[in-house]
Protein backbone atom coordinates (compact mmCIF):
# COMPACT_ATOMS: atom_id res chain seq x y z
CA UNK A 1 0.00 0.00 0.00
CA UNK A 2 2.83 2.33 0.90
CA UNK A 3 4.49 1.87 -2.53
CA UNK A 4 1.24 2.58 -4.33
CA UNK A 5 0.68 5.79 -2.40
CA UNK A 6 4.25 6.87 -3.08
CA UNK A 7 3.78 6.25 -6.81
CA UNK A 8 0.53 8.23 -6.75
CA UNK A 9 2.26 11.21 -5.10
CA UNK A 10 5.07 11.10 -7.65
CA UNK A 11 2.55 11.12 -10.46
CA UNK A 12 0.69 14.07 -8.88
CA UNK A 13 3.90 16.08 -8.54
CA UNK A 14 4.85 15.25 -12.12
CA UNK A 15 1.47 16.50 -13.32
CA UNK A 16 1.84 19.73 -11.38
CA UNK A 17 5.37 20.22 -12.72
CA UNK A 18 4.17 19.73 -16.27
CA UNK A 19 1.62 22.47 -15.69
CA UNK A 20 4.40 24.71 -14.39
CA UNK A 21 3.18 24.75 -10.80
CA UNK A 22 5.57 24.52 -7.90
CA UNK A 23 8.27 26.26 -9.90
CA UNK A 24 9.87 29.60 -9.20
CA UNK A 25 8.84 32.44 -11.47
CA UNK A 26 12.35 32.50 -12.94
CA UNK A 27 12.15 28.82 -13.85
CA UNK A 28 8.69 29.37 -15.35
CA UNK A 29 10.04 32.14 -17.58
CA UNK A 30 12.90 29.91 -18.67
CA UNK A 31 10.47 27.17 -19.55
CA UNK A 32 8.30 29.60 -21.54
CA UNK A 33 11.28 30.92 -23.49
CA UNK A 34 12.33 27.34 -24.21
CA UNK A 35 8.86 26.66 -25.52
CA UNK A 36 9.06 29.72 -27.76
CA UNK A 37 12.47 28.61 -29.04
CA UNK A 38 11.12 25.16 -29.80
CA UNK A 39 8.19 26.73 -31.64
CA UNK A 40 10.59 28.84 -33.73
CA UNK A 41 12.69 25.76 -34.50
CA UNK A 42 9.59 23.85 -35.57
CA UNK A 43 8.57 26.71 -37.86
CA UNK A 44 12.06 26.84 -39.39
CA UNK A 45 12.00 23.07 -39.91
CA UNK A 46 8.62 23.32 -41.60
CA UNK A 47 9.86 26.05 -43.94
CA UNK A 48 13.02 24.16 -44.85
CA UNK A 49 10.93 21.04 -45.44
CA UNK A 50 8.60 23.01 -47.72
CA UNK A 51 11.60 24.29 -49.68
CA UNK A 52 13.03 20.78 -49.98
CA UNK A 53 9.65 19.48 -51.13
CA UNK A 54 9.40 22.25 -53.74
CA UNK A 55 12.86 21.38 -55.07
CA UNK A 56 11.97 17.69 -55.14
CA UNK A 57 8.73 18.47 -56.98
CA UNK A 58 10.63 20.54 -59.55
CA UNK A 59 13.05 17.66 -60.12
CA UNK A 60 10.16 15.22 -60.47
CA UNK A 61 8.42 17.51 -62.95
CA UNK A 62 11.62 17.73 -65.00
CA UNK A 63 11.94 13.94 -64.98
CA UNK A 64 8.30 13.53 -65.99
CA UNK A 65 8.76 16.02 -68.82
CA UNK A 66 11.88 14.17 -69.99
CA UNK A 67 9.98 10.87 -69.84
CA UNK A 68 7.11 12.38 -71.83
CA UNK A 69 9.55 13.74 -74.42
CA UNK A 70 11.33 10.41 -74.78
CA UNK A 71 7.96 8.64 -75.03
CA UNK A 72 6.80 11.06 -77.75
CA UNK A 73 10.10 10.56 -79.55
CA UNK A 74 9.69 6.77 -79.40
CA UNK A 75 6.12 7.06 -80.70
CA UNK A 76 7.27 9.32 -83.56
CA UNK A 77 10.02 6.85 -84.40
CA UNK A 78 7.51 3.98 -84.41
CA UNK A 79 5.16 5.97 -86.63
CA UNK A 80 8.00 6.69 -89.06
CA UNK A 81 8.95 3.00 -89.14
CA UNK A 82 5.32 2.02 -89.64
CA UNK A 83 4.96 4.51 -92.48
CA UNK A 84 7.98 2.99 -94.19
CA UNK A 85 6.56 -0.49 -93.59
CA UNK A 86 3.12 0.53 -94.84
CA UNK A 87 4.51 1.85 -98.10
CA UNK A 88 6.80 -1.10 -98.75
CA UNK A 89 6.91 -2.25 -102.35
CA UNK A 90 3.42 -1.92 -103.67
CA UNK A 91 2.44 -4.66 -106.08
CA UNK A 92 -0.16 -3.26 -108.44
CA UNK A 93 -1.25 -6.69 -109.64
CA UNK A 94 -2.71 -7.96 -106.42
CA UNK A 95 -2.87 -4.70 -104.41
CA UNK A 96 -0.85 -6.28 -101.62
CA UNK A 97 -2.80 -9.49 -101.15
CA UNK A 98 -0.01 -11.76 -102.39
CA UNK A 99 -0.97 -14.79 -104.40
CA UNK A 100 -4.31 -14.98 -102.61
CA UNK A 101 -3.16 -17.33 -99.90
CA UNK A 102 -0.72 -19.20 -102.15
CA UNK A 103 -3.19 -21.30 -104.11
CA UNK A 104 -2.84 -19.24 -107.30
CA UNK A 105 0.12 -20.12 -109.48
CA UNK A 106 -0.11 -16.94 -111.49
CA UNK A 107 0.03 -13.45 -110.11
CA UNK A 108 -2.85 -11.20 -111.22
CA UNK A 109 -0.42 -8.95 -113.12
CA UNK A 110 0.76 -11.84 -115.30
CA UNK A 111 -0.44 -12.40 -118.79
CA UNK A 112 -2.02 -15.76 -119.63
CA UNK A 113 1.15 -17.15 -121.18
CA UNK A 114 3.05 -16.94 -117.84
CA UNK A 115 5.00 -13.75 -118.38
CA UNK A 116 4.77 -10.65 -116.22
CA UNK A 117 3.80 -7.62 -118.26
CA UNK A 118 6.04 -5.21 -116.43
CA UNK A 119 9.50 -4.92 -114.85
CA UNK A 120 12.96 -6.11 -115.83
CA UNK A 121 14.62 -9.51 -115.23
CA UNK A 122 11.59 -11.59 -114.41
CA UNK A 123 11.72 -15.34 -114.08
CA UNK A 124 9.78 -17.76 -116.18
CA UNK A 125 7.10 -18.46 -113.55
CA UNK A 126 6.37 -14.74 -113.32
CA UNK A 127 8.18 -14.12 -110.03
CA UNK A 128 10.86 -11.49 -109.62
CA UNK A 129 14.51 -12.31 -110.25
CA UNK A 130 15.21 -12.63 -106.51
CA UNK A 131 14.26 -15.54 -104.26
CA UNK A 132 12.34 -18.31 -105.96
CA UNK A 133 8.62 -17.77 -105.79
CA UNK A 134 8.83 -14.31 -104.22
CA UNK A 135 6.61 -11.46 -105.32
CA UNK A 136 6.98 -7.75 -104.71
CA UNK A 137 4.03 -7.96 -102.37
Amino acid sequence: MKAKAKEKMKRAWRDLASQGKGMSSKAKRGKESKGKEREKEREMDKESKRERDKERDKERDKEREMDKESKRERERKKERENKVKDKGIVCFGCRGFGLAGGHLRRHPSQSTDGRVRRGPRRRRDGGPAGRPGSWPC
